[in-house]
C-alpha cells in the first residue's frame, strides 16, 4: 500500500504520504477531502459526506432514497457505494482488493469520488439546509 501511495504523491507532485494517529491517509484533490485505509485485505478510498443521519428526519430520509437510487448507476461505471458509520455520519466509499490494485485503478477510483462529490454537494447542501415546516427560526 505504501508504495502505491507514494506513486501517488510523485503523481500529484506531493510529499509522500504519512499515516495518522488512525493508520489513515488523508489526500485533498480539487477541494474535496478524501481518506485512504487498510481494511482487512482491501484498499479503501472514503469521503466524508456533510449528511447525518437522525431518527425522524424526513429530508434526510428522502435524500437517502435518492442517493440510494444513484449508488446503481455509479456502481455500474465506478466501484463507489453509501457506507453509514457507527456515529450515523453517511460516507462515500471505494474497496479494492490490495494485491490487485494499482496506480491506475487507485487513480481512477479517486477521479470518480471527486466526481461524484462534486454531483452531490448541491443536494446535500440542500437537505442540510432544509427546515421542518413546523419549525420556529429566530431570526434577530
Amino acid at each position: 500500500m505504501k508504495q502505491i501511495l507514494n506513486q501517488l504523491a510523485r503523481c500529484l507532485g506531493k510529499a509522500p504520504f504519512l499515516a495518522d494517529n488512525e493508520g489513515k491517509y488523508h489526500v485533498t484533490i480539487d477541494g474535496e477531502s478524501l481518506f485512504l485505509c487498510h481494511i482487512g485485505h482491501c484498499l479503501v478510498v472514503r469521503s466524508f459526506l456533510e449528511l447525518h443521519c437522525q431518527p425522524n428526519n424526513t429530508p434526510v430520509h428522502d435524500l437517502l432514497k435518492l442517493l440510494l437510487c444513484q449508488v446503481t448507476s455509479w456502481s455500474r461505471q465506478y466501484p463507489q457505494g453509501l457506507v453509514l458509520n457507527h456515529d450515523g455520519q453517511l460516507l462515500l466509499e471505494a474497496r479494492g482488493v490490495l494485491a490487485l490494485v494499482d496506480i491506475s485503478w487507485l487513480e481512477r477510483t479517486l477521479a470518480a469520488q471527486v466526481g461524484i462529490l462534486e454531483q452531490l454537494k448541491p443536494q446535500l447542501l440542500e437537505a442540510k439546509n432544509h427546515h421542518p415546516r413546523n419549525q420556529a427560526i429566530w431570526r434577530p
